[in-house]
């Protein structure tokens, strides 16, 4: 029974994304933050259109902190709404995100390890430019609401499309 839906729920995403559009991208992420360290990223965009201009998807990443001295990292799980202003999926777009970003560390101090985790809140909006049929850049400002702070950072994406 579980093989049967499973298969069913397959067929029913491959059938609705005959039109649609996969991205795969590489990101750098900048915090607005003094001495904080960048970000590298990668993750994967799934974008169905709804009109010839407006799409709405989902986007899933993973994203590592570049230090040696500590490892963080986050998993952001977002829905996304892009608008081409041009209509048929290309040339410049503005985008909007939501969703869930999951964060956690480790590192070790006087021989004690100490790991934490959260998942919270978060946002982007910003804006892109998709060259062809392959190619597409886009720059975000990204919110994480955290419970007694927040996290703002700079994005910079390049993606492939499928």
């Amino acid at each position: 029974m579980k093989k049967n839906v499973f298969l069913m729920i397959v067929i029913m995403l491959i059938s609705v994304s005959a039109y649609s559009q996969l991205n795969a991208y590489g990101e750098g992420v900048f915090n607005t933050v003094k001495n904080s360290k960048a970000r590298l990223g990668i993750g994967i965009i799934y974008l169905h259109p709804i009109t010839d201009a407006f799409n709405l998807g989902l986007n899933v990443g993973y994203r590592q902190t570049l230090s040696g001295d500590y490892f963080a990292g986050q998993i952001p799980i977002m829905g996304v709404a892009r608008y081409y202003v041009m209509g048929d999926a290309a040339g410049f777009y503005p985008q909007a995100s939501l969703g869930i970003v999951y964060s956690f560390s480790r590192t070790k101090i006087l021989n004690t390890k100490i790991k934490a985790h959260s998942t919270n809140f978060g946002f982007n909006v910003g804006a892109g430019y998709r060259v062809d049929d392959t190619v597409d850049f886009t720059l975000l400002y990204e919110n994480i609401v955290y419970s007694n702070a927040s996290s703002n950072a700079f994005i910079l994406r390049v993606a492939f499309n499928f």
